[in-house]
């Protein structure tokens, strides 16, 4: 069985949402059957890995504590109305995108599909069905995000049309 824990700024914490809150938050939400049909242990193990999914991604702000062991809480991430998240709590956007990728993790453990594509054909750029033609996309990168869990986190990560310069003037 998986130690799944979930302590915010917690110097071993592996996951940034308990089972129970994932429960949760999946009873209230469309489609969520293959999350209900799976034990607690499974549950778990999705959880903890989506959380270290997640923090292999760059981030606004600082983290909190520097003996905290995940990204998160983070000092100066803020959210689409540019309020700054608290810094003794996980945001809602990241307990969420963390359910939103355990749940992926399970749905394509039990399809058999490549892990974190929405449909499988996010790698390509064009196809052609009559003597097949297809070329891959050049902008694919293999493991991104589904695109519902960097929806849910655009306010907060770091990319080249997100990112905020702080000069120093002399």
């Amino acid at each position: 069985m998986p130690t799944l824990i979930a302590t915010v700024q917690g110097t071993t914490s592996n996951s940034y949402i308990t089972v129970a809150d994932a429960d949760t938050y999946f009873d209230e939400r469309i489609g969520s059957s293959a999350w209900t049909g799976e034990d607690a242990d499974d549950k778990a193990r999705a959880l903890i890995q989506a959380t270290r999914r997640l923090d292999q991604e760059k981030y606004q702000g600082t983290k909190v504590t520097e003996g905290q062991a995940l990204k998160w809480p983070r000092f100066w991430a803020t959210d689409d109305d540019g309020e700054e998240f608290a810094e003794d709590a996980i945001p809602v956007i990241v307990r969420q995108a963390t359910c939103e990728l355990a749940l992926q993790y399970l749905t394509d453990d039990d399809s058999g599909t490549v892990p974190l594509l929405d449909t499988g054909l996010e790698q390509f750029d064009t196809a052609k069905v009559g003597s097949l033609d297809m070329s891959r996309d050049p902008s694919f990168k293999a493991g991104q995000l589904p695109a519902n869990v960097r929806r849910l986190l655009r306010p907060v990560l770091e990319t080249a049309s997100n990112t905020v310069r702080m000069g120093t003037s002399y």
